[in-house]
């Protein structure tokens, strides 16, 4: 039986429990679902490319979380208060909207980009930011379901800047300390000897990472990412070949199977949760969103050119804005929505996750295919980045190589270069296989 079809059981099961979705807990989203998703992204990943553009991705991640999170929320708070609209939001409840509302998606993103050809540092760019602002949104979204507009001030906002630091470290360190954990254990243990093992102690390190960094109050998607980084990194070589080759074929079914269910809950969602739709409040919403979306893509993207050695060109620019969309991480945030309006602000998160998949979704292929037969999307070289990380990279290179790949990978007896799909920081730009 193939790692594909054992799995085909557990998608039926859950396509049944899906027929009482309103019984199935909030969270459950969130926990069961997203872990695998990511840990495929970040599994697969090419590392070289996402740490040469890691200072582009985290300005875009994080101001552009933020500054989407002002444009949506005082937005709706100021529309709010036209008589016309009929809905009167106060600005607890529209700040928690526009928080819940303003990162882009991992799992969309993914589903989206992984099947197209795109530029690798396109791609990098867009998914990099997608899972990275996740800690941004969750201290925004934690805040404000308790915020009181009468005490906020520079105070708060600077604290509000400290949680967002101290999530993402955070999560990092959680992430780093698993990984090496388990890529030591791979080292000290004879798993090798027994590859279906090998197989099963590596997956649930995946789990325990981001179950841990959410029970810690970090962010499980960004903990699960950087475990993936290292799993590939030091215990993907470790492994035989066959369960090397048959860890990715379970990851990437995993992920199909959970992104499967995912999209089959969001469709079944309005017919099992109560919710309220105003169409004009969703009109404001949607043009916020929209709005958003394009000052954050065209305006960060304008200012991190200045310090690019290579421009994000304007074609790539307008890829981004359109490939930027909502998904499941909003929709579980607005089913842990407490306060009051909870209903039409559910209703109107699920309204725009499945418009903006659908249509926007739906039509990003097309329009990059476009783009491309024109000529106005420009390939860039995937050793073009930050003008400071490419140092920093080869710096890690050489202490990686000399100080932790001897302590956290075990010698197969094939050397460096055994056949493992794990890119490394290169110096020259050029893939460097093991």
């Amino acid at each position: 039986m193939t790692p594909s079809s054992s799995l085909y059981p557990t998608l039926c099961t859950l396509f049944l429990s899906l027929i009482s979705v309103d019984k199935i807990p909030n969270d459950a989203l969130l926990l069961i679902l997203i872990p695998p998703i990511i840990l495929h992204g970040g599994y697969d990943l090419d590392k070289r490319v996402f740490f040469r553009n890691i200072g582009t991705i985290l300005f875009l991640a994080f101001g552009g979380t933020l500054l989407a999170f002002v444009i949506t929320g005082l937005g709706l708070y100021y529309s709010c208060q036209i008589p016309s609209v009929g809905v009167d939001l106060p600005m607890r409840e529209s700040l928690s909207f526009g928080a819940l509302v303003s990162a882009s998606d991992p799992v969309v993103t993914l589903a989206l980009f992984s099947n197209m050809s795109v530029d690798p540092t396109l791609y990098m760019l867009v998914f990099g930011e997608s899972t990275l602002n996740d800690a941004v949104a969750v201290v925004l979204c934690h805040t404000f379901s308790d915020f009181d507009p009468d005490e906020f001030g520079v105070t708060t906002a600077l604290w509000l800047l400290v949680q967002v630091a101290s999530i993402f470290i955070g999560s990092v360190v959680i992430g780093v300390v698993v990984g090496l954990v388990a890529a030591r254990l791979f080292v000290s243990t004879p798993l090798h000897t027994q590859p279906n093992l090998e197989i099963v102690m590596t997956l649930p390190f995946a789990y325990l990472t981001y179950y841990l960094a959410e029970g810690l109050s970090c962010s499980g998607i960004m903990a699960i990412l950087t475990t993936a980084f290292v799993l590939s990194h030091y215990v993907s070589p470790s492994l035989t070949v066959h369960s090397r080759q048959a860890l990715k074929e379970i990851i990437h079914a995993l992920s199909f199977v959970c992104e499967a269910v995912i999209f089959m809950f969001l469709g079944l969602s309005p017919f099992a949760y109560a919710m309220v739709f105003s169409p004009v409040f969703i009109a404001i919403s949607m043009g916020l969103i929209i709005g958003a979306r394009i000052a954050v893509v065209y305006g960060l993207s304008s200012i991190a050119n200045l310090w690019r050695r290579e421009r994000i060109p304007a074609s790539d620019m307008f890829v981004m804005f359109w490939g930027g969309l909502k998904g499941p991480i909003s929709f579980g945030l607005a089913l842990a929505f407490e306060l009051e309006y909870r209903q039409l602000i559910l209703g109107t998160t699920v309204f725009v996750v499945v418009f903006m998949v659908v249509f926007f979704g739906g039509t990003t292929y097309p329009i990059y295919n476009y783009l491309a037969r024109r000529g106005t999307t420009q390939a860039i070289p995937a050793s073009s980045s930050d003008s400071t990380s490419s140092a920093n990279n080869d710096r890690f290179k050489v202490y990686d190589e000399q100080r932790l790949i001897p302590m956290f990978r075990r010698n197969t007896g094939c050397g460096m270069l055994d056949n493992v799909d794990t890119p490394l920081l290169s110096a020259n730009g050029s893939s460097a296989h093991f």
